[in-house]
């Protein structure tokens, strides 16, 4: 019908505002003091192929070898590998500091979680048979009326996790062998970025 591809159309219009929102949105720099444990540990790998770092009080934790780690877990520096990587040649095709280079891209590094999310709750929408201009309206809800914005192009890991939730989420929901799949994988990064998640194992 002509009203289900009039929605999808307004549906494909709410993504790339959201999309767009975001990226001239983001703030172009780190802006919380707890991501840096997390750089520092991406950089870590990709400069040295190790994840201890220097010490930091409130922010490392001493291993059995007396090494320092970071204590917000492995999930988001193995995220930022990529995005420190791309800093560190930016940095040097640019000429420009590392550290300020390397924080203006991760300052976009949540944006595709936040995309991921707005995406599968679409899907979910219309797997739960919901139609008409609920189909566009509620993702442009999350997306610009919600935490979701914000968390988009901040620093915290709340982004990444909400992305991962509704990938466990929507699988299970859509419960085909693909889906499945994706499930156990939104699972496995839920757990990488934070381990309480596991406690959500024996519901799944």
């Amino acid at each position: 019908p002509s009203s289900g591809r009039s929605g999808e159309r307004l549906l494909r219009h709410v993504l790339a505002s959201c999309l767009l929102v975001y990226i001239f949105s983001a703030k172009g720099y780190v802006e919380i003091s707890d991501t840096f444990a997390s750089l520092q540990t991406a950089q870590a790998i990709v400069t040295h192929g190790r994840l201890d770092i220097p010490y930091a009080e409130g922010a490392t934790l001493k291993g059995l070898n007396g090494k320092s780690y970071s204590k917000y877990g492995v999930g988001l520096p193995l995220y930022y590998v990529p995005w420190v990587a791309a800093g560190n040649a930016l940095s040097s095709f640019a000429g420009l500091p590392v550290q300020e280079v390397t924080g203006f891209v991760i300052s976009f590094a949540h944006i595709p979680f936040a995309m991921l999310t707005l995406v599968l709750f679409a899907k979910l929408l219309r797997l739960f048979g919901v139609t008409g201009v609920y189909m566009w309206l509620l993702p442009l809800g999350l997306g610009l009326g919600t935490l979701a914005w914000r968390y988009a192009e901040y620093d915290f890991s709340e982004e990444m996790q909400m992305g991962f939730l509704m990938l466990a989420v929507y699988g299970v929901a859509r419960a085909t062998p693909k889906a499945i799949i994706g499930a156990g994988a939104g699972l496995a990064g839920l757990f990488l970025v934070k381990l309480v998640y596991i406690a959500f194992f024996p519901l799944f």
